[in-house]
């Protein structure tokens, strides 16, 4: 029969701490500090708590709290019957008292009543469900690096005692309501009374007679406060030998008799729960506002004066290139079919892809071979160049991922040649670079871009994992401009995750040199991704993944912060700055909101509005932007049924655009002159009479979003995961246009009713499989609506004012 978490038995409580007299309890009791200092004594232990730390206070230990000054607790109760029924042990305990804040167990605690925090605050009863996930995700996290075995106990025990005390604890739990006597028990099991008291008051921490009454105290209380049975009652059925034995014990338990307890418990009940006041709701929510960033919705605009006398260039840099992948996905027909289209509506420059040396592009079977065959590559650059856009090489390798767990882990096989030294690699990088200069000649090739990324977890052959990148660098970079010397090589792929890395130490290398890069690349994603060899020793990590190489395994934890790709942006500018760098563009070659494959945030309206919202916070930073990736069509492996499965491309694997899409095709509208930007809007001017506006509804992740498990957000819970659902007003005044002219007001639009294929899919009842036909249907139906009007320019002037549905983008095409 398998055990379930009841939420009854875990309850929480978030309040002002008082001082509380000494007592004990069955339940397990768990404090976190949200503001102030309490100080707790458990037994002849002393526990200072600050904000943010966590204690626990196992069952039936005498414990008090004092508190000095104002101080706010969250506490949970967990039902100590509860963990040993779910655990099907009779007894439990943990090593923890004060759990040390330097840990990443901490950590995860600390994020759990976080999150329990919040959903209490916000008091919701359609929260029940998450309050049951958040439940078990805390037990599983105490018992996996807290629990204690009986074994563990204490010291010097043998693995006989804490056999003979596991049978003792379920002979009481089983028999609690008959005599129990220790004499027989050690009788039955060959040991002496004295010894078998010994080692149970060691392993337990309580002597058996005081363990026998607390179990039937237990039992005893529960019918007490929930029946009407008389005290003789009571006592006789939960294995008292008297009424007078039972007062003599509760007495001494809960210091107050039965009765004066009772009718206190009642009086407590009748009252209800004490009720924050609004002074202290407000406090808490500001340590949430504080600490995890719940957001807050977008304020309505004021009235944006857009004047045409102060220009400034605009960058298109989204819309620039775009990333495949590995270089032999470009074979593909239908991959070939939808670049052609991005091509033709988004004005790319460039395609990037990796793996140019993958032996899935059959240029030799090994890598000491002297006789290349460039065939396969032949046939991608020829499509390319037919399309008169260049190709971006990340010369980095890329393994292939295959995910286990979208939140946590990942695992890589290797996807290229398998070079073993700098002299195989300089040959196959020669023999390209004469290749293609003969083929395609020096005025394309000088086009083209190289990337060479210095991360070591994804790169390919043993000179970068014997840190030699530099050499890889500058052999490379000799080879490649020795051929053509207007080809961009750069570097070195900075992650911007929020830790700390020497920019300094790469730019003195880079001088020793005698060289620098023609740009410098980062990777920007929201989320903390760090190589953790710890990860090892989860147990919820199969054997496969144990027996990998570490350095091959990812931590991913997403940060909630709505500005954190902005402030990493900032950030390597500014030591670019302080290290005196060369000044060189700077390309964030990989971004993306979300990284798995499998998540429906991929295919929302939501991400459509953040390619915006990143566009714009980076105009200033970034001379590039490569959103990742192209297609669906490139993560297909394994894919559920359906026209969507939640993968990150700009398209559906049938080339149906998405409104992260539509995102970049409203950009490339836009012209040269940048008017205006700011909080949700763009404006442009193509020519004086020809304005475009863009603007966005965006809205942020809740904060909770954070603890997602990715590859279970789908099409029908996607959307509980923003902030809110409320629309915005956005209202614009354009000057300087013809006094009294008449201009066409266009507007293209795309929200949840109109280009939004996830909501086109839902309104056909998400169906799994669809015909060709159907997929024609679904092409011509998720496009922008398109509105027109015409206005006269009173005195030289154009209001405009419109409301954008949550996640809705709207593009404004003033002209004549």
């Amino acid at each position: 029969m398998s055990k379930k978490l009841d939420s009854r038995g875990i309850t929480c409580d978030v309040f002002r701490a008082k001082n509380e007299t000494e007592h004990f309890h069955r339940n397990i009791e768990m404090l976190f500090i949200i503001e102030g200092h309490v100080t707790v004594v458990i037994e002849e232990n002393e526990y200072v708590l600050h904000s943010e730390e966590i204690l626990l206070i196992n069952s039936n230990k005498r414990h008090y709290i004092y508190v000095n000054g104002d101080a706010l607790v969250c506490r949970i109760n967990i039902s100590y019957e509860m963990m040993t029924d779910l655990l099907d042990e009779d007894y439990i305990s943990f090593w923890c008292a004060q759990i040390p804040s330097d840990t990443p167990n901490y950590r995860e605690l600390y994020d759990i009543f976080h999150q329990i925090i919040f959903l209490k605050m916000n008091d919701d009863k359609k929260d029940a469900f998450r309050f049951m996930e958040l439940y078990g995700r805390l037990i599983n996290c105490l018992v996996r690096n807290y629990k204690m075995t009986a074994a563990e106990g204490g010291t010097g025990k043998s693995i006989t005692d804490s056999a003979r005390i596991q049978e003792i604890l379920t002979y009481i739990n089983n028999n609690y309501q008959e005599p129990i006597s220790l004499v027989s028990l050690s009788d039955s099991m060959f040991v002496s009374v004295s010894t078998l008291s010994r080692i149970f008051k060691k392993i337990t921490g309580v002597k058996f007679p005081d363990y026998v009454n607390q179990v039937r105290m237990h039992y005893a209380v529960d019918d007490l406060l929930n029946s009407n049975k008389s005290i003789t009652e009571i006592a006789i059925d939960n294995g008292f030998s008297s009424p007078s034995s039972f007062n003599r014990v509760f007495k001494e338990l809960y210091r107050t008799t039965p009765s004066q307890y009772k009718k206190s418990v009642r009086n407590i009940q009748e009252k209800g729960s004490i009720k924050l006041t609004d002074e202290e709701e407000a406090q808490i929510r500001q340590y949430l506002n504080t600490h995890v960033q719940v957001q807050k919705a977008q304020k309505p605009s004021e009235t944006i004066n857009i004047f045409q006398n102060k220009i400034r260039p605009f960058r298109h840099i989204s819309t620039k290139a775009v990333t495949i992948g590995a270089f032999y996905k470009m074979v593909s027909s239908s991959v070939q079919k939808q670049i052609s289209q991005m091509v033709k509506q988004l004005g790319l420059s460039y395609i990037r892809m990796w793996n140019l040396f993958s032996p899935q592009c059959m240029i030799a079977a090994d890598p000491d071979e002297k006789t290349l065959s460039f065939d396969m590559v032949d046939m991608v650059l020829d499509f390319l160049t037919g399309l008169h856009v260049h190709p971006f090489f990340d010369m980095t390798d890329h393994p292939e991922c295959v995910i286990k767990n979208n939140r946590m882990l990942y695992f890589r096989k290797e996807d290229n040649m398998g070079f073993q030294n700098l002299d195989q690699w300089s040959y196959f990088l020669t023999q390209f670079m004469e290749h293609v200069m003969f083929r395609y000649g020096e005025e394309e090739v000088s086009h083209w871009i190289f990337e060479f990324g210095n991360f070591p977890v994804t790169l390919g052959f043993a000179y970068y994992e014997n840190n030699d990148y530099w050499k890889v660098f500058e052999s490379s970079y000799n080879i490649i401009k020795s051929r053509c010397q207007s080809c961009m090589v750069g570097g070195p792929d900075w992650l911007l995750d929020g830790s700390e890395f020497d920019v300094g130490c790469d730019m003195d290398q880079w001088e020793k040199m005698g060289i620098y890069p023609d740009f410098y690349s980062v990777f920007l994603f929201p989320y903390k991704v760090s190589s953790n060899r710890d990860l090892q020793e989860q147990d919820d990590i199969t054997d496969q993944l144990r027996n990998m190489d570490p350095d091959l395994m990812m931590n991913q934890i997403r940060n909630m912060d709505p500005d954190f790709m902005m402030n990493q942006i900032q950030n390597i500018t500014n030591r670019l700055k302080a290290v005196h760098a060369p000044e060189r563009p700077l390309f964030v070659t990989e971004t993306t909101t979300i990284l798995s494959n499998r998540n429906a945030m991929n295919d929302h309206c939501g991400r459509g509005t953040n390619v915006l919202r990143v566009t714009n916070a980076f105009q200033e930073y970034a001379d590039l932007i490569c959103f990742w990736v192209a297609t669906d069509r490139l993560s297909v492996h394994y894919a559920p049924p359906g026209i969507l499965h939640g993968g990150s491309g700009l398209m559906s694997k049938d080339g149906i655009p998405k409104p992260s899409y539509y995102a970049l095709y409203f950009l490339a509208k836009l012209g040269d002159d940048l008017l205006s930007s700011g909080d949700g809007y763009i404006a442009v001017r193509n020519s004086p009479n020809n304005i475009y506006i863009l603007c966005y509804n965006y809205k942020n992740l809740i904060f909770n979003y954070k603890y997602e498990e990715e590859n279970l957000v789908d099409v029908y819970n996607v959307d509980t995961m923003f902030e809110n659902n409320d629309p915005v007003t956005m209202k614009f005044l354009v000057h300087d246009l013809i006094p009294g002219g008449e201009y066409v007001i266009k507007r293209h639009i795309v929200n949840r009713e109109h280009g939004s294929v996830m909501d086109e899919w839902k309104r056909l009842g998400f169906e799994p499989v669809m015909r060709s036909n159907d997929i024609e249907y679904m092409k011509n139906i998720c496009i922008p609506r398109i509105q027109m009007e015409h206005r006269t320019a009173e005195n030289g002037e154009i209001f405009l004012e419109a409301e954008l549905k949550t996640h809705e983008m709207l593009l404004l095409h003033i002209y004549k």
